[in-house]
């Protein structure tokens, strides 16, 4: 499971109706602004079963019915995910809404993963010595999710 099990119930609904472990997908509130699959309108989502952070079809493919997934409602702080991003002028950018900076831009260089742990070890930039690697949410923190190749011609 890639959910806290200890605070969070998620089954599969259907084993008996030949639900897989890729069928429990769980919508969230975001309609990607573009279009996937063979022009498909798609919701973001998340399979706590197997981990995959995508985005899933909102309707069946060949029925054209509304596809059905698991939902868990939310309440609270509404803003949470705006971010509010300042340039620091010296190649660093703040992010107020998390409490995190970011390098502004990479050096263009690929790296693998250790390689890459290790750039950031050494890296010295506005005065600071102590960037890491951003573990996966930090770095879905910064997507962009009003873009997409059909409305703004590049990927979010």
């Amino acid at each position: 499971m890639f959910i806290n099990t200890i605070y969070f119930n998620q089954s599969i609904r259907g084993v008996s109706i030949g639900d897989r472990e890729i069928d429990a997908q769980t919508w969230s509130f975001t309609k990607y602004v573009g279009l996937t699959m063979n022009g498909n309108i798609t919701i973001l989502g998340v399979n706590f079963i197997d981990g995959r952070i995508k985005g899933y079809p909102k309707y069946k493919k060949g029925t054209g019915n509304d596809n059905t997934m698991y939902f868990r409602m939310v309440r609270g702080n509404v803003d949470y995910g705006k971010n509010d991003f300042v340039d620091n002028g010296d190649g660093t950018v703040s992010d107020f809404a998390t409490g995190l900076m970011w390098q502004k831009a990479d050096d263009g260089t690929g790296r693998d993963w250790q390689e890459a742990l290790s750039y950031a070890e050494n890296l010295e930039l506005a005065k600071y010595s102590d960037w890491r690697l951003p573990n996966a949410k930090e770095l879905q923190s910064i997507v962009d999710y009003i873009r997409s190749p059909q409305t703004t011609s590049s990927p979010a």
